[in-house]
């Protein structure tokens, strides 16, 4: 089984790739920071604290928007949304390769830390049924949105 990432680094490309997809994903798992409420308690200047709540705020809006996005366009989809504490733990690159190895899932090049939540986001709603499971972490914290794609099956 193959995995694909897929890194959008402005939300217009995402916007560009989601509209054009002709297919249905079997599943589609967004990480939703929306559902998680807490506000953590910050040691720091107001301009930082700030510049956190404007970060959060933005990460929330993309979550929310593209949980949003995908139930408007993939109705034949099982969509899920989940918060990060949901998600769990971050994985580092040895637990990404072990959990890859157990699934026989193949993948080309390393991973960031954005990447493998998106794996994470993928194995929650993956079944093991022929089809296209996604994960979607939506935050643009380091390097931009991240898509994870699970092929179930050579043919698709």
């Amino acid at each position: 089984m193959k995995i694909d990432f897929t890194v959008f680094t402005k939300y217009s490309d995402f916007l560009k790739f989601i509209l054009h997809v002709n297919y249905n994903p079997k599943a589609i798992v967004v990480e939703n920071s929306n559902l998680q409420k807490v506000m953590f308690n910050y040691k720091a200047s107001k301009a930082i604290l700030a510049k956190i709540g404007r970060n959060v705020g933005q990460n929330q809006a993309c979550s929310q928007i593209t949980l949003d996005l995908c139930n408007e366009l993939f109705n034949g989809s099982a969509i899920y949304d989940v918060s990060p504490l949901e998600k769990g733990s971050k994985w580092n690159r040895e637990r990404f390769e072990m959990e890859c190895r157990e699934r026989n899932h193949i993948y080309e090049s390393s991973t960031n830390q954005d990447q493998r939540d998106a794996y994470k986001l993928a194995l929650i709603g993956l079944k093991e049924e022929s089809g296209i499971y996604w994960g979607i972490d939506p935050s643009f914290r380091t390097k931009g949105m991240v898509l994870c794609e699970i092929f179930i099956d050579g043919n698709i």
